[in-house]
């Protein structure tokens, strides 16, 4: 296991290494230019710690992948003017991005925008004869990716909220939900500090908390700004205009309409971060260009040294379950998901008892502690410790009322307990009820144990 575990950190290393580097081709092809802010983009991008969730997780190859053929796509469309026959290979590394993820799916847009900015080509030209069937080629693999995905979501429905559609969101909660990620992700950027992979936990991002409302409307003035900007000064100052534009644009399909935990990931800012460092690096070179002192390559040598030292302790955060969640824990004490999946791991390596302590400990601090109850009881079963157990989940089934997953679980758990203590009476209308919430093989094994118990009990 620890062989395969290093062989695919070292896939996704590679993975990295070759985006960094189709990162430098891209912007170089893009701006004209082969030294300055593009290599310094690059190195800025190779470093950056926000990179190490996408490298270190395996969820994450398929960023890495969608940034690889993106980069590739976009690559080719640059240099296809002058060879159409790069044309083909374009469309085709773009709809690999697409089915690797949605990440890279404006890159036809980016290539664009860097036509006008960068080489002076008017915009209603870009979408004249001789262009525009360049770029409206790229629509086709777009049209099947939206087919595919529409019939195997089947309505699309957000991830981890089944069921849900974007239209039963308020339209208010999903553009403050667009407001929280833009202003999180923007700023890890540039700060990438108290890094996280459980952002579901930051209570800034919680529509309920006080303090996400101000900072949904900040990231939505922000990105307005960007793009207000970017498409002002488009031509005029492409060094600034361009970053900030194709920021915006790059973030449009990472950014999910509805208020969920997972918009936050640092993965899924991967590829859009590159135009952030872009604007960092024009904005280096400039002063560099002015000033030409040995202080302005020192400030941008100890830039690139610290975001690789911060990424090489992060690396570390990474290595196994429980250093993960001990460090989300660490910024975000009241972290279910965090809690829970600690506690799990606890269990199975034999610290039942620490397990026990961190969701007792969570459940008093919190109103409805139904899933910390059902998952405590759950472990106190599974140690034998059955008095222990039984209030602790009649207490878990009382409190996730409305909650039929839990409390099926939870039900079955203390039927468990019923049943080892020789009331197995008591024990059966318990499993049917689990049932009827939730299809759970434990239980319906159990309830038919009970069953034909009972059945020999009456012959005899």
């Amino acid at each position: 296991m620890a062989v395969r575990q290093r062989a695919r950190g070292t896939v996704s290393l590679l993975l990295h290494a070759a985006n960094a580097g189709l990162a430098y081709l891209f912007l170089a092809n893009l701006t004209g230019r082969k030294l300055g802010a593009p290599i310094l983009a690059a190195c800025l991008f190779a470093v950056h710690p926000l990179a190490v969730e996408p490298t270190a997780w395996l969820v994450g190859r398929g960023d890495l992948f969608a940034t690889f053929f993106g980069l590739l796509g976009g690559i080719l469309l640059l240099r296809s003017p002058g060879n159409l026959r790069l044309l083909v290979p374009a469309v085709l590394c773009y709809a690999l991005s697409l089915f690797a993820k949605a990440s890279a799916a404006t890159m036809p847009a980016l290539v664009a925008l860097a036509v006008v900015a960068y080489r002076g080509v008017p915009p209603r030209q870009v979408l004249g004869r001789r262009l525009g069937p360049r770029f409206l080629v790229f629509a086709l693999p777009a049209i099947l990716w939206l087919a595919v995905r529409h019939h195997v979501l089947e309505g699309w429905p957000f991830p981890d909220e089944a069921g849900l559609l974007w239209h039963d969101v308020p339209l208010a909660d999903r553009a403050l939900g667009v407001g929280r990620a833009v202003a999180v992700l923007t700023a890890l950027i540039f700060v990438p500090a108290r890094l996280c992979g459980d952002y579901a936990a930051d209570p800034a991002f919680h529509p309920d908390t006080a303090a996400s409302v101000p900072l949904g409307a900040t990231g939505l003035v922000l990105l307005a700004a960007c793009a207000v900007v970017g498409v002002r000064r488009l031509r005029s100052a492409p060094r600034v205009a361009y970053p900030l534009l194709a920021y915006v644009v790059c973030l449009l399909p990472v950014l999910q309409l509805v208020p969920i935990g997972a918009v936050l990931a640092e993965r899924f800012v991967y590829l859009p971060m590159l135009f952030p460092l872009l604007l960092v690096s024009e904005g280096l070179e400039r002063v560099f260009e002015r000033v030409r002192r040995p202080s302005v390559v020192a400030t941008t040598f100890a830039i690139v040294l610290l975001l690789g030292v911060q990424s090489h302790v992060r690396a570390g955060v990474w290595r196994d379950p429980e250093t993960f969640h001990t460090d989300v824990l660490r910024s975000y004490p009241d972290a279910r998901g965090a809690t829970h999946w600690l506690a799990i791991h606890l269990s199975d390596t034999g610290r039942a008892d620490e397990a026990a302590a961190r969701l007792r400990a969570l459940a008093e601090r919190l109103e409805r502690p139904d899933e910390e109850l059902a998952l405590l009881g759950a472990i106190l079963v599974e140690q034998g410790r059955l008095g222990e157990a039984e209030p602790v989940l009649r207490r878990a089934i009382a409190e996730a009322r409305g909650k039929r997953r839990i409390g099926a679980q939870a039900r079955y758990n203390l039927a468990v307990v019923l049943k080892n203590t020789d009331r197995a009476d008591e024990a059966v209308p318990l499993l049917r009820e689990a049932l009827a919430r939730r299809e759970l093989p434990e239980a319906r094994r159990l309830l038919g144990e009970l069953l034909t118990r009972e059945m020999i009990g009456r012959d005899e």
